[in-house]
């Protein structure tokens, strides 16, 4: 692995910034992507002025990171729209789990958001859809039905192995507000 000097890290930069990817230009000077992105991203090697190299932050696409398009953003945020899962759209991009909880909370991507509106209400899976659940909606219906024949709220949580307070927040209609 070569060190690489402020010429070669100016040379890289604005290579970056005319649209040329991150993995040609590690192979190139013998290092690691990691490595360029830092430098992009302006982790390391801050003493070098930019200015003359111009801005190299870019949004979207124009990214030299981004592993999704515009077009592809769309979709995800649709899928979001229509209650897909975050499993499954990871499974159809090949995009992490955090890439796409990011898009679905507007950290990322937001310049793609206003083609659709108000995608940020309602994106997160709820009830059984939720990669965390572990109750269906027929436990949650036989929950309240044995709690209003008597059985304890305690037992009800050591027979569906959750614990006592999420059986007390079902009981109480607090949470799985659209199970009737």
């Amino acid at each position: 692995m070569s060190k690489l000097n402020r010429n070669q890290v100016e040379e890289i930069l604005r290579r970056v910034k005319n649209n040329e990817r991150l993995t040609y230009l590690a192979k190139e000077f013998g290092v690691t992507k990691q490595l360029i992105h830092q430098i992009v991203h302006r982790k390391i090697w801050l003493a070098i002025d930019c200015d003359d190299i111009g801005a190299i932050s870019k949004k979207g696409f124009n990214c030299p990171t981004a592993k999704l398009n515009e077009e592809q953003v769309l979709e995800i945020k649709k899928m979001f729209i229509e209650r897909k899962t975050i499993r499954e759209i990871q499974k159809l991009y090949n995009v992490s789990y955090s890439c796409l909880v990011h898009i679905a909370k507007g950290y990322t991507w937001k310049h793609v958001g206003d083609k659709i509106k108000d995608i940020e209400h309602g994106i997160t899976p709820r009830g059984e859809k939720h990669h965390n659940a572990k109750l269906t909606e027929a436990n949650v219906k036989d929950i309240r039905e044995k709690f209003k024949n008597g059985v304890s709220k305690s037992s009800l949580a050591r027979e569906f192995k959750v614990s006592c307070t999420s059986i007390n927040r079902i009981c109480d209609n607090k949470t799985w507000k659209d199970v009737k």
